[in-house]
């Protein structure tokens, strides 16, 4: 595990415009941020978003706001679980929201792009320097899966489609759908070592 002294210093780093910082950041907080997610979405088994959606956009909002000079009083590793946990519970209601609302017939789809591979709303895209990090890491996540097909079921998830969604555009059953997406979820625990 990573010292407190570590940490602490990535976030100050980041804050002090060193993006490579945000990466390690990333690798330390996201399992317990999507921990966070499934928590607060687990009552809705057929949202068409996950805990890793919700993960990576709360990540994208920290990110934005350290570039903007926000979150000056972090002072500690505690001061910056506390942070990261709360804009992730904030994220998951926005998600909730709107999800809730798409389904009454309001709230058109939002954006979710990196380059037509859905990974942030175009609000946190627009710090170019994310964006790139963003899309390296999706390319390299992309990389270490071992087909095209499960590509394009990874792809199709993260632009927020629904399994019923993926099963009819790679022409596959549900069930093989639900198969990649655990092939896609494993792969990416080995490659943070998260497994």
């Amino acid at each position: 595990m990573v010292s407190s002294g570590s940490v602490t210093g990535w976030f100050h780093a980041l804050t002090n415009g060193e993006s490579s910082a945000a990466e390690k950041l990333w690798m330390v907080y996201f399992s317990q941020m999507t921990q966070i997610a499934r928590n607060r979405i687990k009552r809705y088994p057929v949202a068409a978003f996950d805990e890793e959606d919700v993960a990576i956009s709360a990540f994208g909002v920290f990110y934005q706001a350290i570039r903007m000079g926000k979150f000056d009083a972090v002072d500690s590793r505690d001061d910056l679980w506390r942070l990261l946990a709360t804009i992730t519970i904030r994220k998951a209601n926005d998600y909730l929201k709107r999800e809730a609302a798409e389904k009454r017939g309001g709230l058109g789809g939002t954006s979710h792009t990196i380059d037509g591979q859905g990974l942030a709303s175009r609000n946190e895209l627009s710090d170019p320097q994310f964006a790139a990090i963003m899309k390296e890491q999706c390319e390299e996540l992309l990389s270490c899966l071992p087909n095209d097909e499960v590509r394009c079921v990874a792809l199709a998830r993260l632009q927020g489609q629904t399994v019923e969604e993926i099963a009819g555009s790679v022409q596959a059953s549900q069930r093989s759908v639900y198969r990649m997406l655990s092939i896609i979820r494993n792969s990416w625990l080995r490659k943070f070592d998260l497994h």
